[in-house]
């Protein structure tokens, strides 16, 4: 888990703020792509959804919600 936060998170999220509001449903759909068999794997194939409530993980676009909100000072 340790590799995914440190490794894997930080290049899907690099500069969030500035590309999150104009993202399309295929480049979201893109970086969901990513995540999901890095975690699979990282997690011994437990399913997505499942592995990321096991490991209190936010998804990437609830982390990019949350960013843009502080961002913008809402």
């Amino acid at each position: 888990m340790y590799f995914f936060l440190t490794a894997i998170r930080p290049v899907l999220e690099y500069a969030r703020p500035a590309w999150h509001i104009s993202l399309t449903k295929q480049q979201t759909t893109s970086l969901k792509n990513i995540q999901r068999p890095a975690l699979q794997t990282i997690s011994d194939n437990v399913p997505h959804e499942e592995a990321r409530r096991l490991f209190k993980l936010t998804s990437l676009s609830d982390r990019r919600d949350v960013s843009v909100a502080n961002c913008s000072g809402s």
